[in-house]
């Protein structure tokens, strides 16, 4: 099994996780979370016929350290040309990725995979956070409810799960790297 990462209150820990701002994953009232909280329980078949399971949507963001004002402007005209946000992880994160596995753990090992969705650069989610970068959603379904605490991993083998409490999980946990 993975060994999960602690947050540490207001510091940025070995991987670049920003843990300050997920001490309540809330982001500024009024402004909209992207695709949401967790959905309602719900009962599965494959989770065991009385296992609650639920749908948990968060980000992945990822501050672009060698932003540029060209890079910006490159970005900028994109968008004003094709209404193209989209991004891909900057140097050093090539393994987030589109189509790239998102991890749920539990004491026992992966509860539930889901996959790293289309990055943004300029969603909702990336201006309520202040993170210039990629901002990449994670959908992952059938997540088992009752645990206390709860580890996520995106990317490669080399990189680290990050613990969450259950109402961290519920409101859209935030993985800040970069």
């Amino acid at each position: 099994m993975k060994t999960i990462a602690r947050r540490v209150s207001g510091a940025v820990v070995v991987a670049g996780i920003m843990s300050g701002v997920l001490s309540g994953c809330a982001l500024v009232p009024g402004v909209p979370s992207g695709p949401g909280p967790a959905e309602p329980a719900t009962s599965t078949a494959a989770a065991g016929a009385d296992a609650e399971t639920r749908t948990v949507y968060g980000y992945v963001l990822i501050t672009d350290r060698e932003m540029t004002p060209e890079k910006d402007a490159e970005r900028q005209q994109r968008l004003w040309d094709d209404g193209d946000s989209s991004c891909v992880a900057p140097a050093g994160f090539e393994d987030i990725a589109v189509g790239g596995e998102a991890q749920v753990l539990g004491p026992s090992g992966v509860l539930a995979t889901g996959e790293i969705q289309v990055g943004d650069w300029q969603s909702d989610v990336m201006s309520a956070n202040g993170v210039v970068g990629c901002g990449f959603p994670i959908v992952i379904e059938g997540v088992p409810v009752g645990l206390d605490e709860y580890g996520i991993h995106v990317g490669d083998a080399a990189r680290p799960a990050f613990a969450f409490d259950a109402s961290e999980l519920r409101s859209g946990p935030r993985l800040f790297l970069g």
